[in-house]
């Protein structure tokens, strides 16, 4: 049966549900990335817009560390919740459900204390200099600070896809994108001048003696974005899992402690690949910039967030492919849940493959809308020339390593990503960087890193391991 936007996943057709969970799920996704996106859109216009893309690229990427521990905790929890609503145990998959939103908001309160002391430290140690220093220090401490509003989001979306749901996560990810891009360009602009394509943001500002922010403008913007959108995803939630009582949010230990088995590798596994970008920004930062040529850094800001899409939408693919493969291991049914992690890899790789191609061809007309520096529209084209040919391959390996998370097998995906990202992508980042390479190469070793990663998840995936993943 199914219910308003909840799809029969036991029993309905395979590839309908699929691609009626896919396409929201990824559409969603992508809505996640573009957050960052319409920042360095916006901020990039600013008269300081080619180095306050810096600041949006250390910043940003350095607040996904954070980001990652909710994504690993919510992996873990829509593992759980829907290996248990497909047992029929929908008691426990509240408990589940609740249970770890109370774990996420535990640590949303120590990144943001880590922000308040340390930003300017960690900052220095991944070569940011004067200018970019002094503003990425400010801009890390709101944005930082403020995470624990996408802990709350990413886990509303979580819950409600663990439960069956695919437009309704999709939909509340557009809304909170929709306020982000009214509240950054009106805290950012503030009642000032504008650039014509932003210039409805000033009058707004001022009917509501909003301040001229700055690059400031789009941290508070962000943060305050997701936090509106969160109160009505919490009450959407309750329609599925009725709200907690008092005593339910009490931690119980028992499932903290599953949440950490399941959870950490998935952590850890999204840490290694923020880790992975953090080196390749970090080696940019200290050998191949200045105090005054900040480009090569610029430029990554916007091929990050470019590529952060491409991974999004895949890792919205593989969401309804783990939602799939739990409901259907928690039923017993392990030819189907198979079935589908195939189906949606192969889907995932065609759609990534066009991504790709469509960022080649466009790439003339898509750079300036950042940026109109022509160092930094350079660099851009030559990162692109060599990662956008392999989207197809990124595609194929982001599904399969969601979907084992489905199956609450996390280990294979954290020991696949470390073996390629800290055993041989990192090292060889470091070697290119000393030996005074052109910084080209560091963008061929990072194509290799992808393309490697991908063949080593068909492989994990096509061994069949992860159905023998008990999850209580």
């Amino acid at each position: 049966m199914e219910k308003g936007d909840r799809y029969n996943i036991l029993e309905g057709n395979l590839g309908v549900g699929l691609l009626r969970f896919g396409v929201p799920l990824s559409a969603g996704m992508a809505l996640h990335a573009m957050f960052n996106v319409v920042d360095i859109a916006v901020v990039g216009n600013l008269p300081e817009g080619a180095r306050a893309l810096g600041v949006i690229a250390l910043c940003d990427l350095l607040a996904m560390i954070g980001t990652v521990v909710s994504t690993g905790v919510g992996n873990a929890a829509a593992a759980i919740i829907s290996r248990r609503l497909g047992a029929g145990d929908s008691s426990r998959a509240a408990q589940a459900c609740w249970g770890s939103l109370c774990v996420l908001l535990a640590a949303g309160v120590f990144f943001g204390a880590v922000a308040l002391m340390w930003s300017g430290d960690i900052l220095w140690v991944m070569g940011a200099k004067g200018w970019l220093h002094g503003q990425a220090t400010k801009y890390l401490e709101v944005i930082l600070g403020g995470v624990v509003t996408i802990f709350a989001l990413l886990h509303v979306t979580s819950a409600l896809r663990a439960a069956g749901h695919s437009a309704t996560p999709t939909m509340l990810v557009f809304g909170a994108n929709v306020l982000n891009l009214i509240l950054s360009v009106v805290l950012v602009y503030g009642p000032g001048e504008a650039p014509k394509i932003f210039a409805w943001g000033p009058p707004i500002a001022r009917f509501f003696s909003a301040p001229h922010l700055g690059i400031m403008g789009a941290a508070w913007g962000t943060v305050i974005a997701r936090g509106l959108v969160v109160l009505p995803g919490l009450v959407l939630v309750a329609r599925d899992f009725s709200w907690p009582s008092l005593s339910s949010l009490v931690p119980d230990w028992k499932e903290v402690k599953q949440l950490w088995d399941i959870g950490w590798p998935s952590t850890a596994q999204y840490a290694v690949r923020i880790a992975g970008i953090l080196v390749l920004l970090a080696v940019i930062g200290h050998w191949y910039t200045t105090e005054d040529d900040q480009s090569a850094l610029s430029a990554m800001g916007i091929c990050i967030r470019l590529d952060t899409i491409g991974l999004f939408m895949a890792l919205g693919w593989g969401s309804a492919a783990a939602t799939f493969v739990g409901h259907n291991l928690g039923a017993g049914n392990y030819c189907r849940a198979r079935r589908a992690g195939w189906l949606a890899a192969r889907i995932c790789g065609v759609k990534l493959a066009l991504v790709g191609i469509a960022y080649l061809l466009f790439a003339d007309d898509l750079v300036p809308l950042f940026t109109d520096g022509d160092a930094v529209k350079e660099w851009c084209l030559s990162y692109l020339g060599f990662v956008a040919p392999v989207y197809g391959l990124v595609g194929v390996g982001a599904a399969l390593s969601t979907a084992l998370t489905g199956a609450g097998e996390t280990m294979a995906s954290f020991r696949i990503d470390s073996l390629v990202i800290l055993g041989l992508q990192t090292p060889l980042l470091l070697l290119v960087a000393l030996l005074g390479a052109p910084l080209q190469v560091c963008f061929a070793a990072v194509a290799v890193g992808h393309l490697l990663t991908s063949g080593l998840y068909v492989y994990a995936f096509s061994r069949g391991r992860w159905r023998k993943r008990a999850v209580e």
